[in-house]
């Protein structure tokens, strides 16, 4: 009798259990570079404003993700979403599916980074099948748009690739930065730090935006200002305007 129940049970249930939190069965997407190719194939000149927005840390609610696409959505001129990282708290493959299905629901094109917590489990492995390279860059209204992995510890790495970022800041004249952990902040702090700040002096940086310490900060700098921003849960997100040369940013509630 227990043994028919349990056939029944089995039998009568579909999707009742994933097969494995860490599965990495996904078929290859390269959603950043169709959201690179729909920005792109909007015209802008190069004397126009870019606005976009930016969020970072959605993986502790995926409520206030919702709201902050919902928000966003609102407004008018917005171009493109970053998001900086950390999308899963674990790195599981339910995760990244969660957020690729809140992130569908945006009007503009959705640009996701990779952070620490996305290292996890075979996370890394799934954020390349969805998204495409951990570092990454793209050419828009006269800027070019750097996103740079600096995960050390999740990513058993010796170091960031300090020369894959060298050479794609110093090919263009006037660039904005994106990466998960500040240049002051745990993995990063000490020679890693400095490094940094050498790579940022030597380059045309208006502007650099991290995520990872879910809380606002601002660093001025002589070249460039860094920022890093409020995770989702504190229901904001960053509005950025790019004007000749020039960056500006503000957080906004929702």
């Amino acid at each position: 009798m227990f043994i028919a129940f349990l056939s029944s049970f089995f039998t009568s249930c579909t999707n009742l259990f994933s097969y494995s939190p860490f599965d990495a069965d996904l078929k290859t997407q390269h959603l950043n570079a169709k959201s690179i190719a729909t920005l792109q194939s909007a015209s802008v000149a190069e004397n126009d404003t870019v606005w976009f927005a930016v969020i970072s840390d959605p993986h502790n609610n995926y409520d206030d993700l919702k709201d902050a696409i919902t928000s966003i959505n609102r407004m008018e001129g917005v171009r493109f979403v970053v998001c900086c990282g950390d999308i899963t708290n674990w790195g599981t493959a339910d995760e990244f599916r969660w957020y690729k299905e809140i992130i569908e629901k945006s009007v503009h094109p959705v640009i996701t980074m990779i952070g620490n917590h996305d290292y996890l489990s075979n996370g890394h492995l799934v954020f390349q099948r969805m998204f495409g390279d951990t570092n990454f860059s793209f050419s828009y209204g006269g800027y070019n748009f750097v996103f740079f992995d600096d995960v050390v510890w999740e990513d058993n790495n010796s170091m960031p690739d300090f020369d894959w970022l060298q050479n794609s800041l110093s090919t263009a004249k006037t660039n904005v930065l994106f990466a998960h952990i500040p240049a002051w902040s745990d993995q990063m702090a000490g020679v890693f730090e400095q490094r940094m700040d050498s790579i940022l002096s030597s380059n045309r940086v208006v502007g650099a935006i991290y995520g990872h310490d879910h809380g606002f900060q601002y660093v001025a700098g002589a070249e460039t200002d860094q920022y890093a921003i409020n995770d989702i849960d504190d229901r904001c997100f960053a509005l950025v305007s790019l004007c000749d040369s020039k960056m500006t940013l503000k957080m906004l509630d929702y």
